[in-house]
């Protein structure tokens, strides 16, 4: 039986999606509408809409591609597990095109793509609901907008659904269908948007458009630090034309762990040393870095944003593996700045008019204030991040919600860097710290810049250790000592190509 939920409509015969969704004060009457028929609506008006806000989506790929970015992908520099499709440092446009055209438009790319040397391996396979099966009883994860639950399994790719699709994405299809049988089953997941937002169909529809920004940046970005789209609903968000609310949806790769929740265990058992926890805000800005020399801003960096991925790949030394690698997820807030900054330099020079958006304790002055702004937003988070790592607690635990405005922007006070956890931070990583969190845009480090200077901090973090282990007298060693050794091994070198 259908769910049903309450929604504002005009008597007419003919329903508008905008009355539908945003209700009208006179003149109307409260009905009970299906849970299929609500949910066709809003795809409705979707397409009518189309996902621009800000005026800075609308050239996304272009905008994208554009660009020159220094902080590119280069696996033969990295010790991490990498996929063989993984080994360029470009994304490929057909990725994008791909996720909504037609078969007609498919087979006209198909010449371009041969031109570029495209194969199966840069083209995202589109799946119908079908096709896929996940249980809907077990959550891993979710949020106000989205869930995510593991996929189980991949069937039926040829039947009905299969006549639709060109032969790149046939073969890209069955690639992730072998991908993910045997020792890899159980390594991707299914995000798609929370039933409960069907209650407030306004913000369904927000959701719904934020799930398709997010996969049409995924299906763009390159990185080790970043979460891989593995696949697509095939039709993008005309599936929920079918009135089902999780019949648009992302196929991702699985996270073995958050941030948050490794804080919390850090906190309740034993914290790395400040050398992994610099080797992981390392991970994190040479991600940020990577988007913004994009032109893309991510706008909500966060704890729970952040998780980590398995990785099998190790150093010579057995005792070296490298257990996980950071990467960044939940796109939905990322935006690209406006084409006519035609320069990667400029995304942290020029401020740009947008939309209000992210996490208020993680937000820039400049962001809470609703002025212009630029990718040193994410500077401003990031800096925040590596603080609550060394910590183990949130920033600005002492202050109400209502009071962050006055305290960060008018008293421009932030969190204290003193006290046990603080005594092994070098000096350097402090002042890293105060670069990034200025008040002033101006003064406020880029995330390259900060990359760099972390980069050293690491280095000189790891001679010193060195020197101690190397000097240290014979006798047995302690737990923390240990410890401490297995910090230094475990860097994960992020290079810059």
């Amino acid at each position: 039986m259908d769910l049903f939920v309450s929604a504002v409509v005009p008597t007419r015969r003919s329903l508008p999606e905008k009355s539908l969704l945003a209700g009208r004060r006179g003149g109307s009457l409260i009905r009970k509408m299906s849970e299929r028929s609500l949910v066709k609506k809003i795809s409705t008006s979707i397409k009518l809409e189309g996902v621009e806000e800000d005026g800075v989506d609308s050239d996304l790929e272009s905008t994208f591609n554009n660009s020159n970015s220094s902080f590119c992908f280069d696996p033969e520099t990295h010790n991490f597990d990498i996929d063989e499709e993984d080994s360029f440092a470009g994304p490929s446009l057909s990725r994008v095109q791909y996720i909504q055209s037609t078969k007609a438009e498919q087979e006209q790319l198909l010449w371009e793509m041969a031109e570029d040397k495209t194969t199966a391996a840069s083209v995202l396979p589109p799946f119908h609901r079908k096709e896929l099966e996940w249980d809907s009883k077990k959550v891993l994860g979710s949020g106000a907008f989205s869930q995510v639950f593991a996929l189980e399994s991949i069937k039926n790719l040829n039947g009905e659904h299969n006549e639709k699709l060109s032969s790149l994405q046939v073969e890209s299809r069955l690639k992730l269908f072998k991908k993910t049988m045997g020792k890899n089953q159980n390594s991707l997941v299914v995000k798609h948007l929370n039933r409960k937002l069907l209650r407030k169909p306004k913000e369904f529809k927000a959701a719904a458009m934020d799930l398709e920004r997010e996969a049409k940046i995924l299906a763009l970005v390159r990185h080790a630090n970043i979460v891989r789209l593995r696949g697509v609903t095939l039709g993008g968000t005309a599936a929920l034309d079918s009135g089902h609310y999780n019949d648009y949806f992302l196929v991702m790769d699985r996270l073995c762990d958050t941030l948050d929740k490794r804080i919390q265990r850090w906190k309740e058992t034993f914290a790395p040393g400040v050398t992994t926890i610099a080797i992981y805000a390392q991970q994190l800005a040479s991600a940020l870095a990577y988007l913004h020399d994009h032109r893309l801003v991510f706008r909500d960096v966060k704890a729970p944003n952040i998780g980590f991925i398995e990785s099998n790949r190790s150093n010579n030394d057995a005792a070296h593996t490298l257990p996980d690698r950071l990467q960044l997820f939940d796109f939905g807030l990322c935006r690209s700045l406006p084409s006519r900054c035609f320069h990667a330099s400029h995304a942290d020079q020029e401020t740009f008019h947008m939309s209000l958006a992210g996490t208020t304790r993680y937000m820039a002055p400049e962001l809470m204030q609703g002025h212009s702004y630029n990718v040193k937003v994410d500077v401003y988070a990031w800096s925040l991040v590596l603080w609550e790592m060394i910590e183990q607690e949130k920033p600005y635990l002492e202050v109400k919600p209502r009071h962050f405005q006055q305290y960060i922007t008018e008293l421009e006070i932030r969190p204290a860097m003193d006290g046990r956890k603080w005594e092994h931070a070098p000096a350097a990583l402090k002042d890293l710290l105060k670069k990034s969190w200025a008040a002033d845009v101006d003064d406020r480090l880029a995330m390259a810049d900060a990359y760099h200077k972390l980069s050293l901090i690491i280095e000189d973090l790891q001679d010193s250790s060195s020197f101690s282990t190397s000097t240290r007298s014979a006798r047995p060693v302690e737990p923390d000592e240990t410890k401490a050794t297995a910090d230094l091994v475990a860097k994960l070198p992020v290079s810059v190509c």
